[in-house]
């Protein structure tokens, strides 16, 4: 009995070890370092607002702490300290091995509401993850809306950046006589020349990215979505999925239908910065993209573009946009 009692417990731990199957054995961060808070805005916005698009929950008070092995660290912001534009970032200095984050806003009727976290979610694709302790980066954000009560809405606690469908572009293609970008309309676009903004759900301050694209023949979203337009996309094997992989951006593709299809780095050199990405003093947030030179002529076709974001030894995608080359 008690060897089987034995076997049974080494089988146990057996089992259990193999349900993590690359445990980190690297160099866990504990020393003087900054923790940074990207806080969305709009949790502060009072529901009485006259539009609609300005209307929160109105919170008055947030307290984030840092929980370390050394101990506690409490960030504080009120409503009067939030700073212009959708987020308002907090750095807050730090030493110790991190444990956990917590957060807790209060309304002006009082109600709190709180949220933690301690390990990445499973659905995030986070290339460069090492552990939970050394994540230096995290966004909060409140999910709610005017329609139904404020109140019955809720907190998002997310390790930062934030790739995915948590970013999105805004595209001028071709000649635009009305820009939905930002960029300038003294260097006004041509045939061939796309300019990309990329709008972020976090503070771009200190974020990068590399720039990854491939010209293919067919809008391959419409074509092999499935529920989106065209019906026999229901049935593919290898469907169209709106975010890839790391791996499938930046060096094995994807495969839809029966195609791989594969993008390659678009800047040379050096990632880019969120923050006026085509140079330092220019003022716009967009970046260039142009295809003037490309011996087979691209209009007609469409342009797959991805960025890939970078923040310390964390690297994410995002989504993978589709748009007509004009």
């Amino acid at each position: 009995m008690q060897k089987l009692l034995k076997f049974g417990m080494i089988f146990l731990s057996a089992v259990l070890m193999s349900c993590d199957p690359d445990p980190f054995t690297g160099t866990i961060k504990d020393g003087i370092r900054n923790i940074t808070l990207d806080i969305e805005n709009s949790m502060f916005n009072l529901p009485t607002a006259a539009d609609a698009w300005d209307q929160g929950p109105g919170m008055t008070s947030l307290t984030v702490t840092i929980v370390l092995e050394s101990g506690e660290v409490d960030v504080i912001l009120t409503a009067a300290d939030v700073a212009a534009g959708d987020y308002t970032q907090l750095v807050k200095e730090v030493s110790g091995k991190l444990l956990r984050v917590d957060a807790a806003v209060v309304n002006a009727a009082g109600t709190t509401f709180s949220i933690s976290i301690e390990d990445k979610a499973e659905y995030d694709e986070i290339a460069g993850w090492e552990i939970f302790a050394n994540v230096t980066r995290f966004r909060l954000a409140y999910s709610g809306n005017s329609a139904e009560s404020w109140a019955d809405g809720f907190l998002s606690l997310d390790i930062a950046p934030r790739g995915g469908t948590g970013l999105r572009f805004k595209i001028d293609s071709g000649v635009t006589t009305t820009m939905t970008t930002d960029w300038p309309v003294a260097s006004p676009l041509t045939t061939r020349q796309l300019a990309v903004e990329p709008v972020l759900s976090e503070n771009p301050t200190g974020l990068s990215f590399d720039i990854y694209t491939a010209i293919v023949s067919e809008n391959l979203r419409e074509k092999y979505k499935p529920g989106y337009i065209t019906p026999g996309a229901d049935y593919e094997y290898n469907p169209w999925e709106d975010v890839w992989t790391y791996d499938e951006v930046t060096l094995s593709g994807k495969l839809i239908s029966d195609t791989t299809y594969t993008m390659t780095k678009y800047n040379s050199g050096d990632p880019l910065p969120f923050v006026e990405p085509s140079g330092t003093g220019n003022g716009y947030n967009s970046f260039l993209i142009d295809l003037s030179s490309e011996e087979d002529d691209p209009v007609g076709k469409f342009l797959l573009i991805a960025v890939v974001m970078k923040w310390d030894v964390l690297t994410v995608p995002s989504a993978v946009e589709v748009v007509e080359i004009k």
